[in-house]
C-alpha cells in the first residue's frame, strides 16, 4: 500500500517520487533527523512523534495488513493457542 499512497501523492504534487527501501520501519524513522526522506509512509507510535510530525494514520481493512488477507477477524482468534505472531526488527 505505502508505494501506491507514495505515488498518488507525487502526483498531486506533480513531483517525481523517488523510492528509498528500508529494512524496517524503525531503520526509516531513524533517518527522518537526517534529511534523507522527505515523506516516510510509517505507523503512527507516539516515540515517532517525538521527531516525525505524524498525520492521522491511513485507515486499513480490519481483516489486512497489505496483499495477505489473514483468516484471524477477532482479537480471540489471535490470542488462541497454537497462534504465532511474528513481526520484522525494529517495527517500533
Amino acid at each position: 500500500m505505502a508505494p501506491d499512497v507514495a505515488g498518488e501523492i507525487a502526483r498531486r504534487l506533480n513531483v517525481p517520487v523517488k523510492y528509498l527501501p528500508f529494512k524496517s520501519p524503525g531503520e526509516l524513522a531513524d533517518q527522518a533527523v537526517n534529511g534523507v526522506w522527505d515523506i516516510g509512509l510509517i505507523g503512527a507510535e507516539p516515540q515517532r512523534a517525538e521527531t516525525i510530525a505524524l498525520p492521522p494514520p491511513i485507515p486499513r481493512s480490519k481483516r489486512s495488513s497489505g496483499p495477505f488477507r489473514s483468516p484471524l477477524a477477532t482479537i480471540a482468534e489471535v490470542d488462541a493457542a497454537g497462534v504465532r505472531i511474528a513481526v520484522t526488527g525494529r517495527t517500533a
